[in-house]
């Protein structure tokens, strides 16, 4: 699904992507994990398209997408979150949610206008699928409330449901569980999973709770200073004589 081959980033003269080369195989969980500041969210942006990398290739299924821009990453069907929802406001929910679909025959101006009926009919589709998303991540009765009615747990909720809208192959997920309570993180977690499972999703996440990486991850990597220092089943990992001190820093 997702490979990367001695992928490089620079800032200046610092390296915050040292040569990292990970596969990401479809249908199954892996999680990004290694102590702050080891290059995780840079290396999703180099993925995603924010920061373009001055060496090495990543491909997605098959294609090199190295130098793509963000839209033409999400084209391809590369969806992220962001580790703060970024939601819009002054939406509903369930407006929220239609939003974010893919190619809306009424985002073109002509077509609003002389194809009605098409647009009309997309958009009872659309709300029929928001229906549908909506009452997976369990927010169905918040569908005409507002961002702002809903606590920092389910605005994750919500993040997650965007981006389901948009029929990803690959979701790329930036802490799904920080800042939310333990029994709200569990639950997300148990969404995905079914989620994946029913639909063939393939999810790539960056997660600092190990409980939550250890009973709903398939693969883990490690990263320190830039580099994948370890990788293996969550057991292999977790259980590595060196993680402790890895994931530490110390």
């Amino acid at each position: 699904m997702l490979k990367a081959t001695n992928l490089e980033l620079r800032f200046g003269g610092f390296r915050v992507v040292d040569r990292v080369s990970f596969t990401i195989r479809a249908a199954k969980t892996y999680a990004l994990i290694g102590p702050n500041g080891s290059g995780k969210t840079s290396l999703f942006n180099a993925i995603t398209g924010v920061y373009k990398p001055q060496g090495g290739k990543i491909f997605f299924r098959g294609k090199d997408i190295t130098s793509y821009a963000p839209h033409r990453v999400y084209r391809e069907g590369i969806v992220r979150t962001f580790q703060y929802p970024k939601v819009f406001y002054k939406m509903t929910i369930i407006d929220n949610l239609i939003f974010a679909a893919r190619n809306q025959v009424g985002d073109n101006p002509v077509s609003a206008v002389f194809q009605r009926g098409k647009v009309k009919e997309q958009e009872r589709n659309l709300k029929k699928k928001a229906l549908d998303v909506l009452d997976k991540i369990g927010l169905t009765k918040y569908a005409e409330s507002y961002p702002s009615e809903l606590s920092g747990g389910q605005l994750k909720l919500l993040e997650l449901g965007r981006a389901l809208m948009t029929d990803p192959k690959l979701l790329m997920l930036d802490e799904p569980a920080a800042g939310i309570n333990p029994i709200l993180a569990t639950q997300l977690f148990k969404i995905l999973r079914r989620i994946r499972d029913e639909e063939n999703l393939t999810i790539f996440l960056i997660e600092h709770r190990l409980e939550i990486v250890r009973e709903f991850v398939d693969w883990v990597y490690v990263m320190r200073s830039g580099k994948i220092v370890l990788e293996g089943s969550p057991n292999e990992v977790l259980y590595d004589k060196n993680f402790l001190e890895i994931y530490t820093g110390g």
